[in-house]
């Protein structure tokens, strides 16, 4: 019989999770796993759900946005799963399996905060046996482990991509569809918006640049939370005409394949997903030095790192970089050879399914009663 997974997933999850959660939902041998998803709060603009997956919204709590609410707390209560995997932020809801003996996988693409490390406590003393965590990153690991976790509780599972998009996405078609010239110098940023670094770094880098490259152009990916954010970061540099926002059915082979170097200047973000797809894209990437970027970027070696999310300092980097031809194409083929190894979608999937069938063993032995 198909071990039965629930995915709780909240408004908050990270895009880097939702593809982890994306490559389970549409890979994942039905004859073995039957799946279902618990979505609290706005549905989740780039989770891939298949039609034959059910999926069930609740509201979250609307004074404490970071928490299940009630309803989705009953919910989780009566349901009948052998595994509860929780994407992200999902710890709290642990607090209302409070007793169970089921085992439970917690995804984390991100450090925890204080109400995560005041739970890291309570699982010690609790639930040490049953949790167990995936991280996207070992500064994530790290962290938790200083918690108190037992290390081998506690792995990391690589950002994956898909080689097969890469080689289908078409770069003529998405520029034109874009309207970006076929011979502007086009960058590509995905960080979220911020003024410590993120999208208002590269849209002014992008806008610097522009007074020295006239054809530069930048495309900020669409279809996430806080393209509004996006849109009036581009309007108020001055030359707005140089962005683009992509639409949503863009998704990053298509962007990547369409552009000419990746700026990543967010140094206070653990989500790698993006840096990920374009070493595997083969392109150049521009990085502000930060922990988790240290962990696939060497400098001079797979990619450019700058030691500031300042404008001025991120788009001096990108010129330099972009003056060096030789070194451009070193490392970009560098990154790909590691991406190749670090981040297949087939390794990342099947290093879940191992884990999860020797979480589910001890459950086969028993009968559940819910």
């Amino acid at each position: 019989m198909a071990a039965r997974l629930l995915h709780a997933v909240h408004e908050s999850t990270s895009e880097d999770a939702l593809a982890h959660l994306s490559l389970l939902l549409n890979r994942l041998p039905p004859e073995r796993f039957s799946q279902a998803v618990l979505m609290i709060g706005r549905p989740a603009p780039v989770l891939r759900l298949p039609p034959a997956v059910p999926i069930e919204r609740v509201h979250g709590c609307s004074l404490m946005p970071m928490l299940p609410g009630a309803r989705a707390v009953r919910l989780l209560r009566r349901k009948s799963f052998d595994l509860l995997l929780m994407w992200d932020w999902s710890p709290y809801l642990d607090f209302s399996r409070e007793g169970s003996d089921q085992p439970s996988l917690t995804i984390l693409s991100s450090p925890i905060g204080m109400p995560g490390i005041l739970f890291g406590h309570l699982m010690r003393r609790k639930r040490a046996q049953q949790t167990n965590f995936v991280c996207l990153s070992d500064s994530v690991r790290e962290q938790l482990i200083r918690l108190g976790l037992k290390s081998d509780s506690v792995r990391v599972i690589r950002p994956s991509v898909d080689p097969a998009e890469i080689r289908h996405a078409d770069r003529q078609r998405v520029r034109s569809e874009m309207g970006l010239p076929a011979d502007a110098r086009v960058l590509l940023t995905a960080c979220p918006p911020g003024r410590k670094g993120g999208q208002y770094a590269a849209v002014w880098a992008a806008a610097i640049l522009h007074q020295i490259w006239p054809d530069v152009r930048m495309i900020l990916p669409g279809g996430f939370r806080g393209d509004g954010r996006a849109r009036h970061l581009s309007e108020e540099c001055y030359c707005p005409q140089i962005f683009r926002i992509a639409a949503e059915q863009y998704g990053p082979a298509d962007l990547l394949a369409a552009s000419d170097m990746f700026i990543w200047p967010d140094d206070q973000s653990h989500s790698t997903g993006w840096l990920a797809w374009a070493m595997a894209a083969g392109i150049p990437i521009v990085a502000t030095d930060g922990p988790s970027v240290r962990e696939l970027i060497r400098d001079g070696q797979t990619g450019f790192l700058v030691g500031s999310s300042q404008p001025h300092a991120l788009a001096t980097r990108i010129r330099t970089a972009w003056e060096d031809a030789e070194a451009r194409r070193r490392c970009a083929q560098e990154a790909l050879r590691q991406a190749d190894q670090m981040c297949c979608a087939q390794k990342c999937l099947d290093a879940y399914v191992s884990l999860m069938e020797q979480l589910l063993l001890p459950c086969e032995r028993k009968t559940f009663r819910r």
